[in-house]
């Protein structure tokens, strides 16, 4: 897929190819995977105003090609290829000059970077062809014969491929399936583990909410804002939950509210065994179901009378349903408003019952949709289910995933948080050429990615 041009380190995207058109003052960047040029225009117009790049403003979006891989180039992505090149050399006579001469036989050369103490240099094509072409040329020469030349890491991706595969989602792994059940392995439970990570960059006046709408992948065992410094702290139950969420930011990145998060790991932590007690009761999260409820009950009611068992996330009521779902920012909450309410004269003639934890759910990842797309899709398909939900299917209980209060606010999307929509270039954005002045391809590479 391509785009009128792209940056760098932190999207996870491998560069198949960079072309530059001086004479129209653009250029278009094609991705091996569509995925990451999606997440790479959606990171660089979040601000809609343009991307900042040496003192001008540049327009970036979707050019109107649908370029597609080549086999045989694909075949050798699969095997790890990359534009980057990896050149035993003799650092005392190789120059960059010398390398730039030599290595340029196999096509246009975008960086090179020599590492004198470990006498080897690092090769950047413009396109992965070139690249193909000097692994597979140079071990025959005399001066290369019994050296390793390899594929390097493309400096435009966060992510080199694992076993031949590039890693796009992953909420595929077969780990996830674990993830979000409520059946967790007591001794796992009591063992110290990276379940806790720090959210940082929070937008003023961010709530609880806002930040819930944006986890995805695991029960949260617990949410917790500190607004004096603009951070949070998620503990997941499940480590395989925290890692996965982790990873899956770390490609598409996470908006809320406008501005990007900064996600990485806090302390380890481990549960108390009075705690894994409590962890090991069936279907336990921080979500509660409450069925049969009064019409005349409301948002303030309920608040009221389930806040006073820690602190109350967010609530949504069906009237036509006669079903309200409450979610608290710790497990423990629920546990106790369940054994506290179940005699609440206002809900005698209720069942009060552990529901589903939105955050638990998976962003959908579909090849052309941006993940905020993506996500408004999961919550329209999670409405069907919390429908029938109400109407006594226990197992869909997920109405509170669906926010109808959201809903009806922009359209918001759960993963990017409030208020942020999908970004998608029109078919007139799609045909523009993007104005960049006349610099080079290591120009762009080089710059520097933070429009926030």
């Amino acid at each position: 897929m391509c785009i009128g041009i792209a940056n760098p380190p932190s999207l996870g995207g491998i560069v198949e190819s960079i072309s530059m058109l001086p004479e129209k003052s653009c250029a278009f960047v094609a991705f091996i995977d569509p995925l990451a040029a999606q997440a790479c225009v959606k990171e660089l117009t979040v601000s809609r105003t343009g991307y900042p790049f040496k003192g001008k403003t540049i327009k970036v979006g979707f050019s109107n090609a649908d370029k597609q891989l080549r086999p045989d180039i694909a075949e050798e992505v699969t095997k790890g290829a990359t534009r980057a090149v990896d050149i035993p050399i003799d650092t005392t006579t190789w120059t960059e000059a010398y390398i730039h001469t030599y290595m340029g036989r196999f096509g246009d050369i975008e960086n090179v970077r020599i590492v004198n103490d470990k006498n080897c240099a690092f090769v950047h094509y413009t396109n992965i062809q070139a690249a193909i072409g000097a692994v597979h040329t140079l071990p025959t020469e005399a001066q290369f014969i019994n050296k390793r030349v390899s594929y390097g890491k493309d400096r435009c991706a966060a992510l080199t491929p694992v076993s031949g595969q590039i890693r796009t989602n992953p909420f595929s792994d077969t780990n996830y399936t674990i993830a979000g059940l409520g059946r967790w392995d007591p001794q796992m439970l009591q063992t110290p583990g990276k379940r806790v990570l720090y959210i940082g960059g929070l937008p003023k006046g961010a709530t609880t909410e806002d930040l819930c709408n944006v986890i995805r992948g695991g029960i949260l065992f617990s949410i917790a804002m500190v607004p004096q410094k603009s951070c949070a702290f998620a503990t997941f139950v499940d480590p395989v939950s925290a890692e996965t969420f982790l990873e899956y930011v770390t490609i598409y990145g996470a908006i809320c509210k406008g501005r990007r998060l900064k996600v990485g790991w806090a302390n380890e932590f481990a549960f108390t065994p009075e705690i894994v007690n409590k962890l090991c009761i069936p279907k336990v999260c921080r979500s509660l179901y409450i069925n049969n409820i009064s019409d005349q009950i409301t948002e303030e009611q309920l608040r009221g009378d389930f806040s006073a068992y820690g602190e109350v996330e967010q609530i949504t009521i069906l009237h036509d349903k006669h079903t309200a779902f409450v979610n608290f920012a710790a497990i423990l909450n629920a546990i106790s408003a369940i054994s506290g309410l179940n005699d609440h004269p206002s809900y005698r003639d209720s069942k009060i019952q552990f529901g589903k934890d939105r955050c638990s759910n998976m962003p959908r990842i579909q090849p052309g949709q941006l993940p905020a797309e993506r996500d408004i899709d999961d919550k329209r398909d999670h409405s069907h289910r919390n429908n029938n939900m109400a109407d006594g299917d226990h197992h869909g209980r997920t109405k509170h995933d669906h926010n109808a209060k959201g809903d009806q606010r922009n359209n918001k999307s759960p993963f990017t948080g409030s208020g942020v929509n999908a970004i998608t270039p029109s078919s007139a954005e799609q045909s523009k050429f993007f104005p960049l002045n006349r610099y080079s391809i290591a120009d762009i590479l080089n710059s520097s990615m933070d429009p926030l």
